[in-house]
């Protein structure tokens, strides 16, 4: 009889471990497709695809087109219903749900204290999809100040996410993850944003396991060396300080050219990483493929995959808490 209970609570404990394991993927869709325009349904499949094959739990999504209406505030607009991210949705099935920045995303220039932030577009939202029979999620956007855009932490836009996870079945068991996507072509203001984005890290480290990811139009050895714990993770090319994996497309050449590594995940210490960021689909480092395959659709140049589905890859973190 005791070894018969000894075997259920070792049984026990492996199911926790394993559901206390989380795969994240960040994606930027580069604002491609938006809902009516030609090719859209085809696009949203191939999305859908590419976080299913991929068995991702959390997908944090930038640059996400999303059909907005006024408010009584000129400074916000709200999601119209039956956006972008109700069709995501509805095709990866029960149980996923969404928050994203549409809702309090500004509108319109600002300038706060002697700075200047950049307004953001219709095409520019964040968001994160999750799968709630896996996860349960908070959104911190008020208790940070992103709601009213006040407080500590201002962004360019105002589109950063912080939202709480916890293990669906075992909800002690949490982590943070901040969504960005930081300036492209403003350097003093990515700079800012990114020195911003560390009091924010720091901030919520004390507490919690955090997660940072997206498109941060920065390559990892600066981000190296700010003030972060882990960034992308401790495979033996991440031993090289100077290295990152290249994630947006190039034109230039035959087949799919990678030129930048922009896309991320920075980790607290907190955090076990199983596996070590890498981009969904490909092995190895090398900054050109042959080509890339999602579900039944292969890809044979960067131009085609840059017309069907983004001029990013998504990239993807394994966790356990």
């Amino acid at each position: 009889m005791k070894k018969f209970v000894s075997i259920c609570v070792l049984l026990c404990f492996f199911a926790c471990a394993a559901a206390a394991e989380i795969t994240l993927m960040s994606f930027n869709l580069a604002h491609l497709k938006r809902q009516g325009a030609e090719g859209y349904d085809e696009w949203a499949k191939t999305v859908c695809a590419v976080i299913k094959e991929a068995k991702a739990d959390v997908v944090l999504l930038q640059e996400v087109p999303i059909e907005l209406e006024k408010t009584a505030n000129p400074l916000f607009k709200r999601a119209k219903k039956n956006n972008v991210l109700d069709d995501f949705a509805k095709m990866l099935g029960s149980g996923w749900l969404y928050c994203s920045t549409a809702n309090y995303a500004i509108r319109k220039n600002m300038e706060v204290g002697g700075e200047s932030y950049v307004y953001c577009d219709m095409n520019q939202n964040n968001a994160m999809l999750y799968d709630s029979k896996k996860v349960l999620a908070r959104d911190l956007a008020e208790q940070v100040g992103f709601e009213k855009f006040d407080g500590k932490y201002l962004f360019d836009k105002n589109n950063v996410q912080a939202v709480e996870f916890r293990v669906s079945g075992a909800e002690s068991e949490k982590f943070v993850a901040i969504n960005i996507h930081a300036p492209f072509n403003n350097l003093e203001h990515r700079s800012r944003d990114l020195a911003t984005l560390e009091k924010l890290y720091a901030s919520l480290k004390m507490r919690s396991a955090v997660i940072i990811a997206g498109d941060f139009n920065t390559p990892r050895k600066e981000l190296k060396t700010r003030n972060f714990d882990g960034v992308d993770g401790e495979d033996s090319f991440f031993s090289d300080r100077n290295f990152g994996l290249k994630t947006t497309l190039s034109s230039k050449g035959e087949g799919i050219a990678l030129a930048n590594d922009y896309d991320h995940f920075i980790y607290s210490k907190k955090v076990n990483v199983v596996k070590s960021m890498r981009r969904a689909f490909v092995q190895g480092k090398e900054a050109r493929l042959d080509s890339y395959t999602v579900g039944e659709r292969t890809f044979l140049t960067s131009a085609e995959l840059k017309k069907s589905l983004s001029d990013h890859l998504p990239i993807v973190l394994e966790i356990s808490l």
